[in-house]
């Protein structure tokens, strides 16, 4: 029996177009979280990682429902993947927490494309996949800090609101999971909302590869040093309010005045080194490395998104 086989040309193509779609993508996800995180968290609005995290799933699902291939069905994990190696750049700031949001929710996304298909089905389970992360991912973070007595401290911090606002703890409870399933609902009207969009922006955006982003150049922006950095991130009111949660906690469990000055101060320690060498990490050679491969499809999409963002500060 002889099977025709598939000329070489017409993968070559394929691949090729499957590269482009990741870039421009990959550089359009990587540009709005650049800019619009940037004027988001100058304006020191609420749940900014919240919007950053819709604004991601909004991308994932354009760029999803611009090819329902089958060899495409990567693309949304491919797409976060080199727009977190982008959001690297990022002159100010924390880097790996946010890279680590992107790639995570990227992959939540792909998993209801994986399940279902390249469908609305696969993408509205992968939103709602997708929209869970940016509460698991402070849990986990801060569970690699405070340990296992992360939850008494949770719990103490509960009975105090509880009590301050003269709330039941399950009411308390029930107010967080209505915020999870309102962001699950956002998501999903995300999915339903966009093929009614336009596409005409996106095609600008393609072809001329300009936009009206501003972005602050690194000269002009005051750049924070990781150990003033780190410093900040300590002294966060979430960040204090679970250190001082788990003190009153061992203070109440025991009187031993050293465990519970070390409860104290270790938190506080691996907090503070946590967070320094979130900001340390110099992803910038990363970069230089990725750039220079030409092997994989990875590397090739991360240059191609990489043009695209240089054409826009040339053009």
């Amino acid at each position: 029996m002889h099977i025709e086989s598939v000329p070489k040309d017409s993968i070559h193509i394929e691949t090729q177009v499957n590269i482009d779609h990741i870039g421009t993508y990959a550089g359009l996800l990587a540009l709005t979280e650049l800019s619009c995180g940037s004027i988001i968290h100058s304006l020191h609005l609420p749940f900014s990682g919240y919007l950053l995290s819709l604004n991601q799933i909004f991308i994932l699902t354009i760029a999803s429902r611009e090819n329902t291939s089958f060899s495409f069905r990567y693309n949304s994990m491919m797409i976060s993947g080199v727009a977190t190696v982008l959001k690297s750049l990022a002159p100010i700031g924390k880097k790996l927490t946010p890279m680590l949001a992107i790639s995570m929710q990227g992959l939540l996304f792909n998993v209801g494309i994986l399940i279902f298909g390249n469908s609305s089905l696969g993408r509205l389970l992968g939103a709602c996949l997708s929209s869970f992360w940016g509460f698991i991912q402070p849990l986990f973070l801060y569970y690699l800090i405070f340990g296992k007595s992360l939850y008494e401290a949770i719990v103490g911090i509960v009975k105090d609101i509880g009590t301050y606002l003269l709330l039941e703890e399950n009411t308390i409870y029930f107010i967080f999971l209505g915020f999870v399933i309102l962001k699950m609902i956002l998501a999903i009207t995300i999915v339903i909302l966009t093929p009614y969009l336009s596409t005409k922006w996106m095609t600008t955006f393609n072809n001329k590869t300009k936009t009206s982003f501003i972005l602050k150049k690194e000269e002009e922006t005051k750049i924070i040093s990781p150990l003033r950095g780190a410093f900040k991130d300590i002294c966060k009111p979430v960040f204090l309010i679970l250190v001082m949660g788990t003190t009153l906690f061992f203070f109440l469990l025991q009187k031993d005045y050293t465990a519970i000055v070390w409860n104290l101060l270790r938190p506080l320690a691996i907090g503070f080194i946590t967070f320094y060498f979130i900001r340390w990490i110099p992803m910038e050679r990363l970069i230089g490395w990725l750039e220079k491969k030409q092997k994989n499809a990875f590397s090739s999409s991360l240059k191609v998104a990489l043009n695209k963002i240089r054409n826009i500060f040339q053009g």
